[in-house]
Protein backbone atom coordinates (compact mmCIF):
# COMPACT_ATOMS: atom_id res chain seq x y z
CA UNK A 1 0.00 0.00 0.00
CA UNK A 2 1.51 3.34 -0.99
CA UNK A 3 1.03 6.15 0.39
CA UNK A 4 2.14 8.39 -2.21
CA UNK A 5 1.35 7.00 -6.02
CA UNK A 6 3.82 7.91 -8.99
CA UNK A 7 1.63 10.78 -10.81
CA UNK A 8 2.33 12.69 -7.58
CA UNK A 9 6.12 12.21 -8.03
CA UNK A 10 5.67 13.01 -11.09
CA UNK A 11 3.86 16.37 -10.81
CA UNK A 12 6.25 17.50 -8.07
CA UNK A 13 8.97 16.67 -10.56
CA UNK A 14 7.07 18.45 -13.12
CA UNK A 15 6.81 21.96 -10.98
CA UNK A 16 10.26 22.03 -9.71
CA UNK A 17 11.44 21.99 -12.90
CA UNK A 18 9.04 24.64 -13.65
CA UNK A 19 10.33 26.34 -10.55
CA UNK A 20 13.96 25.81 -11.50
CA UNK A 21 13.66 27.19 -15.28
CA UNK A 22 11.30 30.28 -14.27
CA UNK A 23 14.07 31.06 -11.24
CA UNK A 24 16.99 30.31 -13.83
CA UNK A 25 15.29 32.90 -16.33
CA UNK A 26 14.53 35.90 -13.82
CA UNK A 27 17.85 35.40 -12.50
CA UNK A 28 19.28 35.92 -16.47
CA UNK A 29 16.86 39.00 -16.34
CA UNK A 30 18.50 40.99 -13.38
CA UNK A 31 22.25 39.56 -14.77
CA UNK A 32 21.02 41.25 -18.22
CA UNK A 33 19.49 44.14 -16.70
CA UNK A 34 23.07 44.46 -14.11
CA UNK A 35 25.16 44.74 -16.99
CA UNK A 36 23.18 46.99 -18.75
CA UNK A 37 22.63 49.33 -15.88
CA UNK A 38 26.85 49.24 -15.26
CA UNK A 39 26.91 49.98 -19.26
CA UNK A 40 24.85 53.24 -18.86
CA UNK A 41 26.56 54.12 -16.12
CA UNK A 42 29.88 53.41 -17.99
CA UNK A 43 28.62 55.37 -21.19
CA UNK A 44 27.45 58.58 -18.81
CA UNK A 45 30.34 58.83 -17.20
CA UNK A 46 32.66 59.12 -21.15
CA UNK A 47 29.94 61.24 -21.91
CA UNK A 48 30.68 63.75 -18.91
CA UNK A 49 34.10 62.93 -19.94
CA UNK A 50 33.52 64.51 -22.98
CA UNK A 51 32.11 67.46 -22.01
CA UNK A 52 34.67 68.21 -19.20
CA UNK A 53 37.63 67.99 -22.04
CA UNK A 54 34.87 69.77 -24.80
CA UNK A 55 35.07 72.59 -22.20
CA UNK A 56 38.55 72.58 -21.54
CA UNK A 57 39.43 72.57 -24.75
CA UNK A 58 36.54 75.90 -25.62
CA UNK A 59 37.86 77.62 -22.56
CA UNK A 60 41.67 77.01 -23.67
CA UNK A 61 41.27 78.07 -27.38
CA UNK A 62 38.38 80.97 -26.88
CA UNK A 63 40.61 82.95 -23.83
CA UNK A 64 38.85 84.46 -21.48
CA UNK A 65 37.64 87.13 -23.33
CA UNK A 66 33.56 85.95 -24.30
CA UNK A 67 30.55 87.56 -24.58
CA UNK A 68 26.99 86.02 -24.19
CA UNK A 69 25.65 83.28 -22.27
CA UNK A 70 29.19 81.57 -21.67
CA UNK A 71 30.51 85.05 -19.79
CA UNK A 72 30.03 83.77 -16.18
CA UNK A 73 31.34 80.22 -16.67
CA UNK A 74 34.10 81.67 -18.11
CA UNK A 75 34.46 83.77 -15.12
CA UNK A 76 33.98 81.27 -13.12
CA UNK A 77 36.26 79.16 -14.48
CA UNK A 78 38.75 81.67 -14.18
CA UNK A 79 38.39 82.68 -10.58
CA UNK A 80 38.58 79.16 -9.04
CA UNK A 81 41.69 78.95 -11.67
CA UNK A 82 43.25 82.54 -9.92
CA UNK A 83 42.18 81.26 -5.82
CA UNK A 84 44.28 78.06 -6.87
CA UNK A 85 47.33 79.81 -7.94
CA UNK A 86 46.82 82.06 -4.93
CA UNK A 87 46.38 78.49 -2.24
CA UNK A 88 49.76 76.88 -4.08
CA UNK A 89 51.88 80.33 -3.47
CA UNK A 90 50.53 80.30 0.19
CA UNK A 91 51.52 76.57 0.25
CA UNK A 92 54.96 76.85 -0.74
CA UNK A 93 55.54 80.01 1.41
CA UNK A 94 54.22 79.01 4.27
CA UNK A 95 57.41 77.50 5.78
CA UNK A 96 59.80 80.27 5.38
CA UNK A 97 56.93 82.81 6.84
CA UNK A 98 56.50 80.18 9.84
CA UNK A 99 59.84 81.61 10.68
CA UNK A 100 60.84 83.89 13.88
CA UNK A 101 61.88 87.17 11.79
CA UNK A 102 58.31 87.15 9.96
CA UNK A 103 56.97 90.95 10.10
CA UNK A 104 53.23 89.78 10.38
CA UNK A 105 52.66 87.50 13.21
CA UNK A 106 50.39 85.30 11.09
CA UNK A 107 52.01 81.80 11.27
CA UNK A 108 49.95 81.50 7.28
CA UNK A 109 50.86 84.21 5.68
CA UNK A 110 51.88 84.26 1.81
CA UNK A 111 54.46 87.04 1.61
CA UNK A 112 58.51 86.10 1.99
CA UNK A 113 58.60 88.93 4.67
CA UNK A 114 60.15 90.73 2.29
CA UNK A 115 56.86 93.01 1.44
CA UNK A 116 56.77 91.28 -1.81
CA UNK A 117 53.72 91.84 -4.09
CA UNK A 118 51.20 89.82 -2.97
CA UNK A 119 50.84 89.84 0.43
CA UNK A 120 47.32 88.75 2.36
CA UNK A 121 48.73 89.82 6.04
CA UNK A 122 46.60 91.91 8.49
CA UNK A 123 46.49 95.53 8.72
CA UNK A 124 50.19 95.27 10.31
CA UNK A 125 52.23 93.87 7.95
CA UNK A 126 53.55 96.80 6.36
CA UNK A 127 53.08 95.80 3.05
CA UNK A 128 49.50 94.96 2.88
CA UNK A 129 49.07 98.55 1.34
CA UNK A 130 51.30 97.70 -1.46
CA UNK A 131 49.35 94.49 -2.35
CA UNK A 132 46.36 96.46 -2.69
CA UNK A 133 47.41 99.53 -4.34
CA UNK A 134 49.11 97.33 -7.26
CA UNK A 135 45.95 94.69 -7.49
CA UNK A 136 45.22 94.76 -11.28
CA UNK A 137 41.97 95.74 -12.73
CA UNK A 138 40.55 92.34 -13.11
CA UNK A 139 41.12 91.46 -9.32
CA UNK A 140 39.96 93.49 -6.41
CA UNK A 141 40.73 93.36 -2.31
CA UNK A 142 38.32 91.91 0.11
CA UNK A 143 38.79 94.71 2.47
CA UNK A 144 37.21 92.13 5.42
CA UNK A 145 40.18 89.44 4.75
CA UNK A 146 42.31 90.72 2.34
CA UNK A 147 42.02 88.31 -0.34
CA UNK A 148 41.94 89.05 -3.81
CA UNK A 149 38.85 88.01 -5.63
CA UNK A 150 37.69 88.51 -9.18
CA UNK A 151 36.22 92.07 -9.98
CA UNK A 152 32.92 90.88 -10.86
CA UNK A 153 32.40 89.43 -8.02
CA UNK A 154 29.80 91.32 -5.16
CA UNK A 155 30.63 89.29 -2.23
CA UNK A 156 34.28 88.01 -0.91
CA UNK A 157 33.96 84.03 -1.45
CA UNK A 158 36.20 83.43 1.54
CA UNK A 159 34.38 85.49 4.02
CA UNK A 160 31.08 86.86 2.58
CA UNK A 161 32.07 90.73 2.72
CA UNK A 162 30.75 92.87 0.62
CA UNK A 163 32.89 94.07 -2.22
CA UNK A 164 33.32 98.15 -4.09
Amino acid sequence: MAIFDQDFFDTLTDKLAATGKAISEKAKEVTDSAKLSLQIAQEEKNLRAAYRKLGEYIYEESGIETDGASAPYFAAITEVKQKLEQLKKVQEKAPECAEDDCDCDEQDCDCDCECDDECDCEDDCDCSAEAEAEASATEQVCAGCKSVVSAQLIYCPKCGNKLK
